[in-house]
């Protein structure tokens, strides 16, 4: 993969920057996108608003679940120091290992092009993916709590 133009790269800075302020405005932009770089149109800009309202919803609730996972994550840590007090160095790196294996476990299950349909709208489609985003979601909580709660020195 070749890195993009100057004038692609400014193409696709500024429609990052549409996406999150104006997914209206994205979808003209997106037209002029395929005029100027593509050389021709195979979308209307109502096509590129939904697109871009779908991604911008997508990229909100994956922040929330991020924010959801290093809050529990950080509050964990921090209810299993006043419990049980510091962890032992052996904990820490248990939690470290489990959280980067759950995340390569997740990682390199995930299925390919031999689930993709065209509608991308199957039963398994669907599993595949919310099996990824569950496991990537519990090694990350692994991580944070391994982060987050104390570790005693000794």
């Amino acid at each position: 993969m070749r890195a993009p133009s100057l004038r692609k790269l400014r193409f696709i800075v500024f429609g990052m920057v549409l996406l999150i302020v104006s997914p209206r405005r994205f979808g003209q932009f997106a037209l002029q996108y395929e005029k100027t770089i593509r050389g021709l149109v195979e979308s209307s800009a109502r096509d590129h608003e939904r697109s871009a309202c779908s991604v911008r919803r997508a990229a909100y609730l994956s922040l929330a679940a991020v924010l959801t996972i290093v809050a529990l994550g950080y509050l964990t840590g921090n209810i299993l120091n006043s419990l049980l007090g510091a962890a032992s160095p052996v904990t820490v790196r248990c939690f470290q290992y489990s959280g980067i294996g759950v995340l390569l476990w997740a990682t390199l299950a995930k299925g390919g092009w031999n689930l993709q349909t065209w509608t991308g709208d199957t039963l398994i489609e669907h599993v595949d993916q919310w099996l990824f985003r569950v496991l990537y979601l519990i090694g990350s909580l692994l991580l944070v709590i391994s982060a987050t709660w104390p570790q005693a020195f000794g």
